[in-house]
């Protein structure tokens, strides 16, 4: 049996429009409910609940020396953590693919048993900023060293890119605006704490002291992404589709009933909404029952 096909905008639309009887819409019809309506929805979906788990992602920053003071990602909503990566191995990339980089032989101490599972940072150049896992490392004939990653990496790196291979991760604290004078350091050093700052969605995060430059410093900062800032037709959008295919459906069919003016939108939008909390409840962290469990102790 052939797997499901994977929703996407045109065809949850489509059924959408179907189930309100509309089974030959018009082009308008179509642009209408694959913009207008669809953004209806998902900004409906945003206000009913911020911190899914699809939802959830990781963004890579390279520190510069001696600045305390960055910008949060542009998809950045909330719940931010962060952890710093260093490491000693650092060089210029010689090539680069996407899963893989050829570096000089004469880099630090490259070993299979001692980088095969550590993380590798472009940390200048082509493709800055991106990061993956060392999953092979293959000496070549040349003196040149190829390391295989995966996943691939967020963009191609060439011979202008600079790379480090992570020994060491610190977590910094997140800490409330109001204490950073107090704990503001003097100097530089690695960052121990940041600040968000800002609006409600913290824009921005200060350091508690800006980084030195005896590393090169990566951060590595997990937080949920702000669904408003998603294009309908983007890859993390296709999450959504999927996970919440229903609730796109339903929502599209009760508005075009509405729009007929027929009798049965009401009861439609109830059934919407009816399967947004449903699906609500199995999309955010500690609420899956099916992770549930419970010792009854034996007193016999």
């Amino acid at each position: 049996m052939a797997a499901p096909t994977l929703p996407t905008l045109t065809s949850l639309v489509t059924e959408g429009l179907r189930q309100a009887r509309i089974f030959s819409p018009t082009t308008t019809q179509l642009n209408i409910y694959s913009s207008e309506v669809m953004e209806q929805l998902k900004n409906n979906l945003w206000q009913s609940v911020k911190n899914m788990k699809p939802l959830m992602t990781f963004s890579y920053m390279i520190l510069i020396p001696g600045q305390s003071r960055y910008s949060c990602p542009t998809d950045f909503s909330s719940d931010m953590t962060m952890v710093i990566l260093t490491g000693l191995e650092t060089g210029t990339v010689i090539s680069g693919s996407a899963n893989s980089l050829v570096i000089p032989g004469d880099i630090g101490d490259i070993s299979q048993d001692q980088t095969i599972g550590k993380d590798l940072v472009i940390t200048a150049g082509s493709a800055s900023s991106s990061v993956s896992q060392i999953i092979n490392v293959v000496f070549n004939n040349d003196g040149t060293t190829t390391l295989t990653v995966y996943p691939s990496f967020q963009a191609v790196p060439d011979a202008t890119s600079s790379f480090m291979i992570v020994d060491n991760q610190y977590p910094v604290e997140a800490d409330h605006i109001a204490n950073y004078d107090q704990f503001r350091s003097a100097g530089l050093d690695r960052p121990r704490k940041f600040y968000p700052m800002g609006d409600e969605d913290y824009d921005e995060f200060i350091f508690d002291v800006p980084p030195d430059s005896t590393f090169l410093y990566a951060v590595r900062m997990r937080y949920f992404v702000n669904i408003m800032t998603l294009d309908l037709n983007s890859t993390l959008m296709s999450t959504l589709y999927q996970k919440f295919r229903e609730y796109w459906i339903k929502g599209v069919k009760a508005q075009a009933l509405a729009d007929q003016d027929d009798t049965t939108a009401n009861d439609a939008f109830k059934e919407r909404d009816g399967k947004l909390q449903e699906l609500i409840m199995s999309q955010q962290y500690g609420t899956d029952i099916h992770t549930l469990r419970q010792n009854v102790p034996d007193y016999m």
